[in-house]
């Protein structure tokens, strides 16, 4: 009896829980129909992860279609293609509100318009600056939800909070500062080789001359600054 009652506590505490982080819709998961919608259309979709997984967790997509285009681009991260030796940030014109393995598709996310048409492109460069393009982890992360978070970190406009299913998202968020370091470590590092002047196949210098201007790094961004006094 003790161990029925338990079960049936159990059951009722996950379906609670499953409930609770049930992610809420902003309108119908339908995208317009680019034949009769001409205007630029930008939008985020979720939908319940497979089988078992899927009380807990989503998987997140995004679908975008410029002003007077004829179809969709769906931007998303797939793991099974991982197993086939592809990569896994998947970039398809198949359908922007379709199911994911059954499961019905929830609108996230909805931008149309002018306000649409700044976002794509940049949508798009996110994308395809991924990181993990060849990686997925299923928990904590990189994961699809780490593609669609990854996305709204770099397009701030975007004003994406993906809902707590979204399990992934946080690895994200806790990575990106690193992330965004080595970014900017690698754009030093290849304003710097610019100036690097082979003395022998084995040693490289940098040779500043009188004159010369170089790139630092300051409080508003990178700054060219004159060199007067080397030579």
């Amino acid at each position: 009896m003790f161990v029925l009652a338990t079960l049936t506590l159990g059951a009722m505490a996950l379906t609670v829980t499953s409930w609770a982080l049930t992610p809420k819709s902003v309108g119908p998961a339908t995208a317009p129909d680019p034949a009769e919608h001409p205007d630029a259309v930008l939008q985020v979709y979720g939908a319940d992860a497979w089988g078992v997984r899927g009380r807990f967790a989503i998987h997140t997509w995004i679908a975008a279609k410029p002003q007077h285009a004829d179809r969709y681009t769906k931007y998303q991260v797939i793991g099974w293609r991982q197993r086939r030796g592809l990569p896994v940030v998947n970039i398809s014109n198949s359908r922007p509100d379709g199911d994911w393995f059954g499961a019905e598709a929830v609108l996230l996310l909805d931008h149309r318009g002018a306000a649409a048409e700044v976002l794509i492109e940049k949508v798009h460069a996110a994308a395809l600056s991924y990181p993990f393009a060849e990686e997925y982890v299923m928990w904590p992360g990189p994961n699809s939800n780490s593609f669609t978070a990854w996305v709204g970190l770099e397009v701030p406009a975007l004003g994406l909070d993906l809902p707590a299913k979204a399990i992934g998202k946080s690895w994200m968020q806790d990575a990106y500062p690193q992330l965004q370091a080595k970014t900017l470590t690698r754009l030093v590092k290849r304003e710097y080789q610019r100036d690097t002047i082979p003395r022998s196949p084995q040693q490289h210098i940098i040779q500043i001359r009188r004159g010369h201007t170089f790139p630092i790094l300051c409080a508003h961004g990178f700054q060219n600054v004159s060199c007067l006094g080397f030579s």
